[in-house]
């Protein structure tokens, strides 16, 4: 089991050997836009990769910030396998207070704030290209997904 969490580390489930108790341990990700602390950002894990197919397991991280900075425009993939960035993208504008989520191999990315004014786009990563779709200005999303 792993968990990313709103500081932007990364943490897998450890088991004691008698199975009764339980850690987190933390990942070192070697991305050096998206390791150590950023907030307000999205983040996704899948099976495969949203760029290429591939098969493996993956964390999509998508735009942040560190205080003061201005938003990522990242959208960054990174395959937990082996640790490290497989994939890098740049948005049009960087995000926060977004949210996003993964339907059909494809990362819907809606809401937030651009720096300066509110995203009013959907973007949607297919196959490593990204489309803009026409949406409403938003802040603070959150998401669910129905299957």
């Amino acid at each position: 089991r792993l968990k990313y969490n709103s500081a932007g580390r990364l943490y897998k489930l450890k088991f004691t050997p008698n199975q009764s108790e339980y850690e987190w341990e933390q990942i070192n990700v070697n991305c050096s836009q998206h390791q150590g602390y950023i907030w307000q950002h999205s983040a996704n894990f899948t099976k495969e990769s949203l760029f290429d197919g591939e098969k493996g397991l993956f964390l999509t991280v998508v735009g942040g910030c560190r205080y003061p900075n201005t938003p990522y425009k990242s959208i960054v993939e990174i395959n937990l396998e082996t640790n490290k960035v497989t994939h890098s993208l740049d948005l049009e504008k960087g995000l926060v207070s977004h949210d996003a989520v993964v339907k059909d191999n494809k990362l819907y990315i809606f809401g937030g704030s651009n720096g300066g004014d509110f995203n009013s786009a959907i973007c949607v990563l297919h196959k490593g290209k990204i489309s803009y779709l026409k949406g409403h200005r938003a802040i603070g999303c959150s998401t669910c997904l129905l299957d």
